[in-house]
C-alpha cells in the first residue's frame, strides 16, 4: 500500500513509519519538524508537498496536551481542527480512500468510556479531538471516504513526549527529584504500550470496514497512579518520593479502554505488559539520560 503518515517525527509516527516500511509498505512521511511546506494548518502548502495519491493516511499531526491546551487553545483549535479538516480534504480532493485518525481517551472526560457514549471533554484539547472526529464522520457520510478514528489511551514508550507523566516520572526519580502529583494519586490510567498502538495503526489499514468507524485503542487494564510511579521507581532501583499538588479540573479521575469493538472490528487485543514496558522504558530513558551527560563533559 502506499501510506502518507502525519506527525510522522513524533512519538508514535516514529515508531509506525518503520514498521510501515518494514511491512513492505510505501511510506510518505509528513512532519512540520523536518519540513515548513509540511504544515498541516496550510491547505494549499500541505496539497503540494503531499503525492496526488495514496491508498490511505494516517493523521497523528497534532498539538498535544491536555494541561498545555489551557494556556493555547486557540493553537490546539487551529491546528488540531483545521489541520484535520485539511488532510481530510486532501483525500476527498485526490481520491484517497482511508483516513484513519489519531484521536484519544480525553474525548470521554469523566463519562464512560464507551464508543457509543455520549463525549464531554474536560479541555480544549479533548475538545479538538471531538471536532476532528465529527469532522470525519462528516467526510465519510458526504464524500464516500472510510474515516477511522482510533481513540488511544496514554500512550508510554520509548521516546514518549517528556511531560507525560511516566516520562517526567522516570526523568525526577532518576535525577533524586520529587514528581508532582496533582490530587491524591488515586487517578486510573490505562496504559498502553506504542507497539500495541502500532500494531492497531497497522490493523486498521487493512479491517474490512466502510464508512465511519470508532474504536478504543487501550490495554483495558487501568492503573492508579501511584502504583505507576511505583513501577517506575522500583525499575530505576531508587526511593518513590512525590510532593502533592492541588488537582487540576482538565484531568479526568479515569480511563479505561472497553476492548470489545476493537477485538471485533480491527481484531486488535493489547498484548504488552505494563510493568515489562514500564521497566523497558526506564531503561531506554536512563540511556538516554547517560548519554546527554556524557555529551556534556
Amino acid at each position: 500500500m502506499t501510506i502518507v503518515v502525519t506527525g510522522a517525527a513524533g512519538f508514535i509516527g516514529s515508531h509506525l513509519v518503520p514498521a510501515l516500511e518494514q511491512a513492505g509498505h510505501a511510506v510518505t512521511p509528513i512532519d512540520l519538524a523536518t519540513s515548513p511546506t509540511h504544515d498541516i494548518r496550510d491547505l494549499a502548502g500541505l496539497t503540494a508537498a503531499l503525492p496526488k495519491t495514496a491508498d490511505a493516511v494516517i493523521h497523528l499531526a497534532a498539538k498535544p496536551g491536555v494541561r498545555t491546551s489551557l494556556d493555547d487553545p486557540a493553537g490546539v483549535t487551529h491546528t488540531n481542527v483545521t489541520g484535520s479538516a485539511n488532510v481530510l480534504e486532501w483525500a476527498r480532493q485526490v481520491g484517497c480512500p482511508r483516513v484513519i485518525l489519531a484521536s484519544s481517551s480525553t474525548v470521554y472526560g469523566n463519562g464512560p468510556n464507551v464508543e457509543d457514549a455520549r463525549v464531554a471533554p474536560l479541555s480544549p484539547y479533548g475538545a479538538s479531538k471531538v471536532a476532528m472526529e465529527a469532522i470525519g464522520e462528516q467526510y465519510a457520510a458526504h464524500f464516500g471516504l472510510t474515516v477511522i478514528a482510533l481513540r488511544l489511551f496514554s500512550v508510554y514508550g520509548p521516546r514518549q513526549r517528556p511531560d507525560l507523566a511516566m516520562a517526567k516520572a522516570a526523568a525526577c526519580f532518576l535525577a533524586g527529584e520529587p514528581f508532582p502529583v496533582y490530587g491524591d494519586g488515586s487517578a486510573e490510567r490505562d496504559y498502553t504500550h506504542v507497539d500495541d498502538v502500532v500494531r492497531a495503526f497497522q490493523l486498521a489499514l487493512t479491517a474490512t470496514l466502510t464508512g465511519w468507524q470508532v474504536f478504543n485503542i487501550g490495554a483495558g487494564r487501568p492503573v492508579v497512579l501511584l502504583d505507576m510511579l511505583r513501577m517506575v521507581a522500583e525499575a530505576a532501583g531508587v526511593p518513590m518520593v512525590c510532593r502533592f499538588e492541588p488537582a487540576q479540573a482538565c484531568d479526568s479521575d479515569a480511563t479505561h479502554a472497553t476492548p470489545e469493538r476493537a477485538s471485533r472490528g480491527l481484531g486488535f487485543v493489547a498484548e504488552e505488559d505494563l510493568t515489562v514496558g514500564v521497566a523497558d522504558y526506564v531503561t531506554w530513558a536512563r540511556a538516554q539520560q547517560q548519554e546527554i551527560d556524557a555529551e556534556a563533559v
